[in-house]
């Protein structure tokens, strides 16, 4: 098998890392940074209280709600309010040459990994992927 054929039969299963840190959407801002500590990095993915995926929480936006960096004023602020509700989600068992493809599409480093009902498995992680980045102009010439 080439090294191609390789990228392109292997699954997010085999290189994904899990299982995931995740906040919960009615979460304070307050009890998420005291989760994620000081040195997270990366969106963080958000869940409900049955635990499907509902967005990610970026640092930036928490360090914007929370600028004190401990609390926000009121300790009322949730994660629901901040999160990015633009998930973009990969599933075990897709191949990677189409979870890169993806990444290059929105832009991202990393991609939540799901199962068939939303429930977060890991992360996939651009840096973990064989092979060269192809370039996201080329994925824009295909749509």
């Amino acid at each position: 098998m080439t090294p191609t054929g390789a990228v392109r039969d292997a699954t997010v299963g085999s290189v994904m890392t899990g299982p995931v840190l995740t906040v919960c959407a009615s979460d304070t801002c307050c009890d998420a940074r005291r989760m994620l500590g000081d040195h997270w990095t990366g969106p963080v993915p958000v869940v409900s209280a049955q635990g499907l995926i509902v967005g990610v929480l970026r640092r930036a936006a928490l360090d914007a709600a929370c600028p004190s960096g401990l609390r926000d004023p009121w300790g009322t602020q949730r994660v629901a309010g901040l999160m990015d509700h633009r998930v973009v989600t990969v599933g075990v068992d897709d191949r990677l040459d189409h979870a890169r493809d993806l990444m290059e599409l929105r832009q991202v480093n990393r991609l939540p990994v799901v199962d068939g009902h939303l429930h977060v498995l890991g992360v996939l992680d651009r840096r973990v992927l064989p092979g060269p980045r192809r370039g996201a102009s080329r994925l824009r010439e295909v749509r």
